[in-house]
């Protein structure tokens, strides 16, 4: 498939790379009827709308700490309904590390939290390993 034969795939990518989520949406929508007719990629449709989808709200989301539903769904054109849809999906899929407070109306990020979880696990994990080494070490040279 070449971008040249799918009129908006330059929007798109331009869109999402300056984070004009609303215009996302919009060329997101312009190409699907390209990829529905294209034989190798139609029956993974479904599958290239959910990740384009769930790349921009991962990428909206990361630098922040919490955002108001109702401006990230303004941000992206759409209701806060089907926000809370999709949004709740990628959670409960493990696809998006983030929490939703119904009654704030609130999404908290919980990306960095995780990453920083994920760097301390593996240093703790690094840092065993090299103390076991440096025991085993001295044991032989006790001997």
């Amino acid at each position: 498939m070449c971008h040249s034969g799918i009129p908006h795939l330059r929007g798109l990518l331009h869109s999402f790379y300056n984070c004009e989520y609303a215009l996302f949406f919009r060329e997101l929508l312009s190409i699907e009827p390209y990829i529905a007719e294209d034989r190798y990629c139609s029956a993974q449709l479904g599958y290239f709308l959910r990740e384009f989808t769930l790349r921009a709200y991962n990428q909206y989301l990361e630098p922040y700490k919490s955002v108001l539903m109702l401006t990230m769904a303004e941000s992206f054109g759409i209701t806060v309904d089907m926000l809370d849809v999709q949004i709740s999906k990628a959670i409960a899929s493990g696809r998006l590390a983030a929490k939703i407070d119904k009654v704030g109306g609130v999404i908290q990020n919980s990306l960095k939290h995780d990453k920083k979880n994920i760097q301390y696990t593996d240093v703790i994990t690094k840092g065993d390993a090299v103390l076991n080494q440096i025991q085993k070490l001295a044991r032989t040279l006790d001997m």
